[in-house]
């Protein structure tokens, strides 16, 4: 270890060390005010959950509870960038910056643990390694734990290895402060702990005369930092547990043996696990140590392949593309360091140190920590930025020894550190997803972020990201084609555009943009009720009517859609006991509509529905039970329809008065949640939406809910994998 005064060098270093990377975040910062998201919160969960919990926190709930949320995460990062929101308000540019700092001060801590070890020189190469790698600005000016995870990574390597060199009271409580927060932030990071706890007691204290005192102080701190947020956790939850309780659903997703070893992606075993046990730890745990005993070799290889695509050169996305946000920021191109080199070097690095060393160091400890911390859970290339200080350290290494081979024409081992780290860098360089390196979802959330910020001038380009989703979707191979997330948010837009051209007067415009949202997306439920509700004021009641019964049988758990069907049946179709049974309904879901309805909101519909006069007892149990049974013994009964794709001769020959009253009678059904032979009833809706209406995307919604349920047949296949074709394959919308 050094232990020497910072001399005017390495002041200068230092200085020119913290200037680099103000500067490369300040490009970055300047270029990032052109991405939609900078003014704009993804409706992701963890992003939501840390932003409102920190305003939360901002605002006095010390609890820091993001509203409506599960609030499943760690909540340590909610209450760093709550301070950061209580000291300069709740505003995203605050989080940035301190972020952007946070960043730079994980550089100048990734020095002086180089400095314990190497010249400054190397501790300076890490460091502007470190600063130039592009990830971390793009994570920094964005809500994710990582940037917090990563310095907390830092500070507490070099507080072990200050401690090491010079053990007191001060550095014993500061390291364990530091190391407890680190464990805090995810919690998974306390694997490192019985790792840094060994290194306390033998390389610091051991040897101390006080040192099994200090020792004991050691714990003693690290526990009392760590309770306040368990305590916290048992306040929100009812019950003690760990810091993180989302932590079951990543495991489970990333050790099936169908998972392919990266993105967030649900493979079959996966989905049929959800669909047998909860997403709780023990039965997950239970799950993947059976199938680890059972099939070993098998989860040897899926281990092997999440190894090498931790360490390969393809930045897998989340709600953000790194390859995509280069058309906003072009330094994450040309300016960022590629992680394939970093990990070339910092892995030719780790070995060489290892050699040079004799043993194992703290850095080399931290190192392999974090990819067992990681492994596990590794769905995400953010998950890896925790582990790019020590990349970067042996990285700076790796440079030093091959300029020492060159300084002293030792042009073999130059030549074996030139051809290890070309053979690394290929190895390491792998395909991205099937997708390609922009995925249509990633098209798609710029396109929704567009649209959803605070800007209203950003509109057009929100409908063209969302235009080029589309496009790139059609131009896929027709296994990879998922056109529901782009069809969702278009229909999204034209929704929202029709409620403002109505509010605005413009009522010929808001129906076309209105009946275009329906049309995209025909399972989105709001675009009917809306309609339903335009087509009621036009003194349309039919329409309205049976706009109104897609709407709850699209969202049978909307206390508002149940309420304006009941008005329906009351005001233009005179049917009280159908009215009474939505109305009840309405009632019962209002009293737990809270995190689905905005306030205001909800007091408006329950203002509506006591201005309705309902008996004073509202019926729940055994009476709706009773209500849908003798609502049910008025419908038709139900017909059968040939599974051939024809129709049934008393519809095809019988009157419109007569199919319109039957087609009634269906949805009636899926109001009522008649299960029994709900696979029938979306057959028939869809058939009589084909062959009577022509409206192929009703039809191509009910075929494929029938389709879900169990219907099946050689013709039904065949229209419905041309419905699906076309569907997928159209002109943009």
């Amino acid at each position: 270890m050094m232990n020497r005064p910072l001399d005017r060098r390495e002041g200068i270093l230092l200085a020119v060390l913290v200037v680099a990377g103000l500067a490369a975040r300040g490009v970055y910062f300047y270029q990032f005010q052109g991405n939609p998201f900078f003014d704009f919160v993804p409706k992701s969960l963890d992003q939501t959950v840390y932003h409102e919990g920190a305003a939360a926190f901002a605002g006095g709930d010390l609890l820091a509870v993001a509203p409506g949320q599960a609030n499943l995460f760690s909540p340590l990062y909610q209450y760093f960038l709550g301070t950061i929101y209580w000291l300069f308000g709740v505003r995203l540019t605050a989080a940035w910056t301190a972020q952007f700092l946070l960043g730079v001060a994980s550089s100048v801590l990734t020095y002086f643990i180089a400095r314990h070890y190497f010249p400054p020189v190397v501790g300076f190469l890490a460091g502007i390694l470190l600063s130039f790698y592009g990830a971390n600005w793009l994570y920094e000016g964005s809500l994710y734990r990582e940037v917090l995870i990563e310095f907390l990574g830092a500070a507490s390597c070099l507080s072990l290895l200050r401690l090491a060199r010079k053990p007191t009271a001060p550095r014993t409580v500061l390291s364990a402060v530091v190391l407890s927060l680190f464990a805090q932030a995810r919690t998974n990071d306390f694997l490192l702990v019985p790792f840094a706890l060994v290194f306390v007691w033998k390389a610091a204290l051991a040897k101390k005369e006080n040192g099994g005192k200090l020792f004991a102080a050691y714990l003693a701190v690290f526990i009392l930092t760590a309770l306040p947020l368990l305590v916290r956790g048992h306040a929100v939850h009812g019950q003690w547990g760990l810091y993180d309780l989302g932590g079951p659903e990543t495991l489970l997703l990333s050790n099936t043996l169908d998972y392919p070893g990266r993105e967030y992606f649900h493979a079959e075993t996966y989905n049929r696990f959800t669909k047998e046990f909860p997403l709780e730890t023990a039965p997950v745990v239970r799950f993947v140590v059976k199938t680890a005993w059972e099939h070993p070799f098998e989860i040897l290889k899926l281990y092997l392949r999440k190894v090498f695509y931790y360490f390969n050169n393809y930045e897998v996305p989340t709600t953000y593309n790194f390859y995509l946000f280069q058309e906003f920021s072009p330094a994450l191109k040309w300016a960022s360091v590629p992680f394939a080199f970093l990990s070339a070097l910092g892995l030719m690095g780790f070995v060489l140190f290892r050699v040079r060393a004799g043993h194992w160091t703290l850095p080399h400890v931290f190192f392999i920590a974090n990819l067992l911390m990681i492994l596990p859970f590794y769905v995400s290339s953010r998950f890896r930025l925790p582990m790019v200080p020590f990349l970067a350290l042996f990285s700076a290494y790796a440079l030093w020894a091959a300029y020492l081979q060159s300084r002293e024409k030792k042009w073999a081992g130059l030549s074996a550190i030139a051809i290890c780290l070309g053979v690394l860098i290929a190895v390491l360089k792998t395909h991205p997803l099937a997708e390609g390196r922009v995925r249509v979802t990633d098209y798609a959330n710029v396109g929704s972020a567009y649209l959803l910020n605070s800007r209203p001038e950003d509109d057009g380009k929100g409908l063209d990201y969302l235009r080029r989703a589309w496009n790139f979707s059609r131009s896929l191979k027709p296994e990879l084609r998922d056109p529901d997330p782009v069809l969702r948010r278009l229909s999204v837009y034209y929704f929202q555009k029709a409620q403002k051209l109505y509010t605005a007067g413009d009522r010929a415009s808001a129906a076309e943009a209105l009946q275009r949202s329906i049309d995209l997306d025909y399972s989105f439920p709001e675009p009917h009720h809306f309609h339903a509700v335009v087509l009621f004021n036009d003194q349309k009641y039919l329409a309205a009517f049976l706009e109104a019964l897609q709407s709850v049988a699209l969202e049978p758990e909307s206390p508002e859609f149940h309420a304006f069907l009941g008005i329906i049946y009351s005001h233009s179709r005179e049917d009280p006991a159908w009215a009474g049974y939505h109305w009840q309904v309405a009632r019962g879901l209002s009293k737990n509509a809270a995190h689905r309805t905005p306030p205001e909101g909800l007091e408006k519909l329950r203002e509506r529905l006591a201005a309705l006069a309902l008996p004073t007892d509202a019926v729940s149990g055994p009476g709706l039970v009773q209500m849908r049974s003798a609502l049910r013994s008025q419908i038709q009964p139900l017909a059968h329809f040939p599974f051939d794709t024809s129709l049934p001769e008393f519809v095809s020959r019988g009157s419109v008065t007569q199919s319109e009253r039957y087609r009634i009678g269906l949805y009636q059904r899926l109001v009522l949640g008649e299960e029994e032979r709900a696979a029938e009833i979306h057959y028939q809706l869809g058939l009589l939406h084909w062959k009577e209406s022509g409206n192929e995307r009703a039809a191509f919604y009910y075929f494929r809910k029938a389709r879900e349920l169990g219907v099946d047949s050689r013709e039904f296949s065949a229209l419905f994998a041309g419905m699906a074709g076309r569907r997928s394959s159209a002109p943009v919308p």
